[in-house]
């Protein structure tokens, strides 16, 4: 399986500042008579900055353990907003992205000053409530537009909008945000359906050391059992490495969280 850290560069570039607002992109080839299947595979990036904290719960002295997660940033360490590389001549139709946290959650937008996030859905959580290893899960489908971008890694589509919410745990005592095994851990999936298919990528933040690799965290509540190669999503087709390995990890700059 291919991961989002391998990187190509794309075959054509396609009209530079052409950018889309419709749910289905059909992106140029090069050679009209070139299947989609000869094409070479697009890939996944992006990266969102993660903060994890304790707020105040309803009751006097009860916290509830706060994430905030956006795609706004501007950190030197990794590269903010989704991108897909190699787009040119496949069509790209739906871009979604899936957060996996140890409890449930509340969620509401965000909305940063000087941040486009037009077009991605607030999270909702999914059915099942809880994906294979036991984290419960809350899905943002992206409906917004698409432009062309520079990159060190050849031409890439970007997503216009960029996502930022906020999760807080339905939970409320004295320990806000638990620590220790699978509570340390946070996960996003990013998806995009390409040629009809979907191809997603799965990458994790470690809030303890504030270290994220890609593939799925260890075994969650409830977890136990469960098949971590099952998919929620029909179909998906996971950028992802085997069950059981995890690629390399990566440390965004100083002081940043980010997945």
């Amino acid at each position: 399986m291919e991961t989002s850290d391998r990187r190509a560069v794309s075959r054509r570039a396609v009209a530079k500042g052409a950018a889309w607002a419709v749910p289905a992109i059909a992106v140029a080839a090069s050679t009209p008579a070139f299947a989609a299947s000869q094409l070479p595979p697009v890939h996944l990036d992006g990266w969102m900055e993660a903060t994890r904290d304790n707020v105040w719960g309803s009751s006097l002295f009860r916290y509830r353990c706060r994430h905030q997660a956006n795609a706004c940033g501007t950190g030197s360490g990794v590269r903010y907003g989704m991108y897909i590389t190699q787009a040119d001549g496949h069509t790209i139709e739906q871009a979604q992205i899936t957060w996996h946290f140890a409890e449930p959650m509340t969620v509401k937008k965000l909305s940063p000053r000087g941040c486009n996030t037009d077009g991605w859905s607030t999270p909702t959580a999914t059915t099942p409530p809880q994906d294979e290893q036991g984290y419960y899960t809350y899905t943002s489908t992206y409906t917004g537009g698409y432009t062309q971008c520079p990159s060190p890694y050849g031409d890439e589509l970007c997503l216009v909008g960029r996502p930022a919410f906020e999760f807080r745990t339905v939970r409320e005592d004295w320990d806000g945000c638990r620590t220790g095994s699978y509570y340390d851990y946070s996960s996003i999936t990013r998806s995009v359906m390409v040629d009809g298919e979907w191809v997603s990528f799965i990458r994790t933040l470690n809030h303890a050391t504030g270290r994220t690799f890609i593939g799925r965290p260890p075994i969650g509540p409830d977890g136990a059992g469960r098949s971590a190669r099952v998919q929620s999503n029909p179909g998906l087709k996971e950028l992802n490495l085997a069950e059981g390995e995890k690629g390399p990890e990566v440390v965004p700059a100083e002081g940043e969280r980010a997945y």
